[in-house]
């Protein structure tokens, strides 16, 4: 559900999705303590946007770190959004080191992550591409929507309400920075990117 993001390349360079997950039959007994530490690593490392699904809490709705950090279990799912490639990498590289035994997943541009690998001396098991859309394409929202609203995977960032906070950061009754929030709310995973949001909202 992160692999549908739209936008120019520049637009993308810097928005980076980290997920990671156990699997019921190979390591999901016992790990919850692992996705303590990797929530740990995360956080230390800034990103601009986390989720929780088990309480349907994420940064934008505030009050969000320390419970984050402390609600932890084993079937915990970990979904996380940074907008600096230097920091995606040092969470990878300081993985590698713990080597928890826990599946990463990393959505961005194919070069930036790939580039990230062959640095950290990392391989991948799996890459995943998205083919596009199909079909009746002009029943879509314009383009400069969808580059917003796409970046949440679950379709919970709502057309009206992008178009409807374009139309209030135009009359100067929201900053670009509010309308990304707003936006940002319903996204309980955390993939969506608060300061790319925000940048494609302003212009």
């Amino acid at each position: 559900h992160s692999l549908h993001r739209r936008g120019s390349i520049d637009s993308l360079k810097n928005d980076f999705v980290f997920i990671a997950r156990s699997s019921v039959d190979v390591n999901r007994k016992g790990c919850g303590p692992k996705f303590q530490r990797i929530r740990q690593i995360l956080n230390e490392a800034g990103p601009v946007n986390a989720g929780m699904m088990e309480t349907g809490e994420n940064m934008a709705r505030g009050n969000f770190v320390d419970k984050w950090l402390d609600r932890t279990s084993d079937d915990t799912i970990i979904a996380a959004t940074f907008s600096s490639k230097e920091k995606m990498r040092r969470v990878l590289s300081e993985l590698k080191k713990e080597d928890l035994g826990i599946s990463i997943t990393v959505s961005g541009l194919m070069t930036e992550v790939f580039e990230m690998a062959r640095e950290l001396g990392l391989k991948f098991h799996t890459v995943n591409l998205s083919l596009g859309v199909h079909g009746k394409k002009e029943l879509l929202p314009p383009e400069e929507t969808l580059q917003v609203t796409t970046m949440c995977g679950h379709a919970l960032a709502a057309t009206s309400l992008a178009q409807q906070l374009k139309a209030e950061i135009k009359a100067g009754r929201v900053t670009s920075k509010e309308a990304a929030r707003q936006l940002a709310e319903p996204c309980v995973c955390g993939i969506f990117n608060l300061e790319r949001a925000e940048a494609l909202l302003r212009d």
